[in-house]
């Protein structure tokens, strides 16, 4: 294609000196002219696209090299005391690819996903827990740790204060688990050996009021989210746009035992993803069986299931995360 369009312009070149010199008419030249810049441009533009093409190979290559060196053994069994190593080998593997290496932790807990985030190398991480102990041990933890800023806020879509309703184990719980894990401002249903029992008075602040005051900056790599069914309204009160590279948070189907309600379902927060730019999503799911499956750009059509959905606002680390999780779990084809 070069090789013709140079034979073209050359051959452009020889008529337009044949008009200067016969004193062919100004509209003819004109004419022949703009035919030469135009094929001029078009070569220019062809330039541009094997130049893209090398980046993109030597891209492919990098991803294959990558994958390579990281990807672990098929996820299709996992234990569930580290319930969320897939979705932590994928940030894992898309973090060289992240332009900001900041994350912001919302419900932080005790801590463990924050330790995730320091393995895997991000320099700075903003975590919120508004619950008062878990709020204190972490605090106390990361003291002297530049890296990490703890804030006893609970992120919602409104500022003000809500109540945080806090879960305890019953007489008759069959296992063995923190309770605190389960503190919510919504009230949902909960399995047999769990209850909310009693409820405190927190602080809410919304990510748009929290960056436009620059608490938090304007962009990060990774927006992680896990508030025990009020993501929604987290995502809500985001700001408009794409501040965030990548937005991970926990969805449950609507049979799922905690019966989450309408407003919280994983299609309305794709509704509002879409709606800030995020139109690329990858959903990682638990199946009651204990197997993992995902899905691609829709809502998880298994019944009973619970996990976490990747939004993306890049097609490029899209599609860098779909060659991970493709290679790593099996689709959902339901």
């Amino acid at each position: 294609m070069r090789q013709n369009l140079e034979r073209l312009i050359a051959s452009l070149q020889e008529s337009v000196r044949a008009i200067v010199w016969s004193n062919y008419f100004t509209t003819s030249l004109k004419s022949h002219l703009s035919a030469l810049q135009a094929l001029r441009t078009l070569l220019h533009r062809v330039s541009m696209i094997e130049e893209n093409i090398e980046c993109l190979q030597t891209k492919q290559e990098k991803i294959a090299h990558h994958l390579h060196r990281t990807t672990p053994a098929r996820f299709d069994q996992y234990s569930e005391n580290s319930q969320n190593t897939p979705e932590e080998r994928l940030i894992e593997f898309l973090f060289p690819w992240l332009n900001e290496q900041s994350a912001i932790d919302i419900g932080a807990h005790k801590g463990n996903f924050i330790r995730s985030l320091e393995t895997i190398g991000f320099r700075k991480v903003y975590a919120f827990e508004p619950h008062t102990q878990l709020y204190t041990f972490l605090a106390d933890v990361y003291r002297n740790n530049p890296t990490v800023e703890v804030f006893p806020l609970a992120i919602s879509n409104q500022e003000g204060h809500a109540d945080l309703h806090l879960a305890r184990l019953t007489t008759d719980a069959a296992f063995e688990t923190d309770p605190l894990l389960f503190s919510s401002l919504q009230v949902h249903a909960l399995p047999v050996g769990l209850s909310f029992y009693d409820k405190i008075k927190v602080q809410t602040r919304s990510l748009f009021s929290l960056i436009t005051e620059q608490v938090l900056p304007p962009t990060c790599g990774l927006l992680k989210i896990d508030t025990e069914g009020h993501d929604t309204s987290v995502l809500k009160g985001m700001p408009d746009g794409t501040p965030f590279e990548i937005v991970m948070h926990e969805f449950w189907s609507k049979d799922f035992v905690f019966k989450p309600s309408e407003a919280s379902l994983q299609e309305e927060a794709l509704r509002i993803m879409r709606a800030r730019g995020y139109f690329f999503s990858i959903t990682l799911m638990r199946l009651s069986t204990g197997d993992l499956r995902f899905s691609v750009n829709s809502p998880a059509r298994a019944s009973n299931v619970w996990g976490n959905v990747f939004y993306f606002r890049d097609k490029a680390t899209f599609e860098i995360a779909y060659t991970f999780i493709r290679s790593t779990v099996p689709q959902d084809l339901s």
